[in-house]
């Protein structure tokens, strides 16, 4: 969806009515950057997942 209206916001190069895509497109990705850093920031900065061993990393 958010992709949809940035790529309908260039037929305003074409069309001035497409104009009124490029706030919607801006807007939209804003909600999805700050919902998607809200939610890794939930996740508390574990990393111990990402090293491959079973070990923890701060014992």
């Amino acid at each position: 969806m958010i992709g949809v209206a940035s790529v309908l916001s260039m037929s305003s190069l074409v069309a001035e009515d497409g104009s009124v895509f490029i706030p919607v497109g801006r807007f939209l990705d804003f909600v999805w950057f700050v919902a998607l850093s809200v939610l890794l920031w939930g996740r508390g900065g574990r990393t111990d997942d990402l090293t491959g061993s079973g070990l923890p990393r701060h014992p």
